[in-house]
């Protein structure tokens, strides 16, 4: 089963899962709460999705629901999902049991980045973190950190500890 992923304006966003074989849609998986999906990624059997209730593509976005989804390729049937609040929210990393993903929220006056850390198996979050820099996309480094350039300008970058969310060093 070949899973792809379809960006459309508006609630016409959908991940399809289309059989291999002949191209056949096997299933669709579209949503009325969110504005379409951002990333769908086939990772250890289970397509993982996160979606945003307003489009990416109209640019900076005031804080709103995101969801990230754990689908089975074979049927489309939902096995988890994980809600959160954020403007923006980056494309979804991974590493073993892990899932990580990055969201900025910029209220105007003030802006701010978390960090989550949930668990592949059952949606649960393992660890937040909120940082007062804009967080760019989580890169896995050794199974044991994940880097991240922070600040608006992308001056520094950040090791961060996979287990807790701990900083383990930042430069400059």
């Amino acid at each position: 089963l070949l899973v792809r992923l379809t960006l459309v304006e508006g609630n016409d966003g959908a991940t399809l899962g289309v059989r291999g074989s002949d191209g056949t849609l096997a299933w669709g998986c579209a949503s009325t709460t969110y504005a379409g999906w951002n990333d769908a990624q086939l990772v250890n059997g289970v397509v993982h999705a996160i979606a945003g209730t307003e489009s990416a593509r109209e640019g900076p976005l005031k804080t709103h629901a995101h969801g990230v989804y754990a689908i089975r390729p074979r049927d489309g049937h939902q096995l988890w999902s994980y809600s959160f609040q954020a403007g923006s929210a980056s494309q979804l990393a991974f590493d073993g049991d892990m899932l990580y993903v990055s969201a900025i929220t910029d209220d105007g006056a003030s802006s701010h980045s978390n960090l989550y850390a949930i668990h592949t198996s059952n949606g649960t979050l393992a660890w937040s973190e909120s940082f007062s820099e804009m967080l760019g996309q989580p890169i896995i480094v050794g199974h044991y950190r994940i880097v991240v350039v922070t600040t608006t300008n992308g001056q520094e970058l950040r090791a961060i500890s996979e287990s807790d969310g701990a900083t383990l060093w930042s430069d400059p």
